[in-house]
C-alpha cells in the first residue's frame, strides 16, 4: 500500500482545499454585498438624475418629417415625485452620504419647494420632515435645520 505520509498529506491537502473554498465563499458574498451597495447609491444619483428634468416642461430634440426638430414635453409630476422622493427619502441617511448634507438639504429644499408649488403640501411636508430628521441624526448644526423648516 501507500506509505502512512501520504494518508497524512492527502488529509491536510483536503482540509486546506475545504478551508480555502469556504474562504472564497465568504469573499464573494462580500464582494456582492458590495456591488448591491454600489448600485443603490448609483441608483440614487440617477433617480435624481432623471427625475429633476420631469418636474417641469421642455422640449427634446426629434425627428419629423425626416427632419431634426424640437418638440414640446409636458411635465411628469407624478414620475418626477416618485423618482425624487424615493431618491432622498428611501434610506436618507445613505442619501446624505452619498450627496452629502449640503447637497442633499439643497435638493431635499427644491422638492419641497416644487411640491408645494404643485400643490402637495402634505407631501412637501413629508419630505422636510424626514430630511430634517435625517440630517438631525446626522448631527446637522440646528441654524440649517432651521433653513429647511422655512421651505
Amino acid at each position: 500500500g501507500r506509505p502512512r505520509w501520504y494518508c497524512t498529506l492527502f488529509c491536510a491537502m483536503a482540509n486546506l482545499l475545504f478551508g480555502l473554498a469556504h474562504l472564497l465563499s465568504w469573499v464573494a458574498h462580500i464582494v456582492s454585498h458590495c456591488l448591491g451597495r454600489l448600485n443603490f447609491l448609483a441608483d440614487q444619483d440617477a433617480r435624481i438624475a432623471l427625475g429633476m428634468p420631469l418636474r417641469r416642461p421642455g422640449k427634446v430634440l426629434t425627428i419629423c418629417n425626416g427632419v431634426l426638430c424640437f418638440a414640446d414635453v409636458g411635465c411628469k409630476v407624478d414620475a418626477a415625485r416618485q423618482l425624487l422622493t424615493d431618491a432622498l427619502l428611501a434610506d436618507g441617511s445613505s442619501a446624505a452620504a452619498t450627496l452629502g448634507h449640503v447637497e442633499y438639504l439643497q435638493y431635499a429644499e427644491c422638492v419641497a419647494r416644487w411640491l408645494k408649488y404643485e400643490g402637495h403640501a402634505e407631501a412637501a411636508g413629508d419630505v422636510v420632515n424626514q430630511v430634517y430628521g435625517t440630517l438631525q441624526k446626522r448631527q446637522v448644526p440646528n441654524p440649517v435645520l432651521d433653513e429647511l423648516r422655512k421651505v
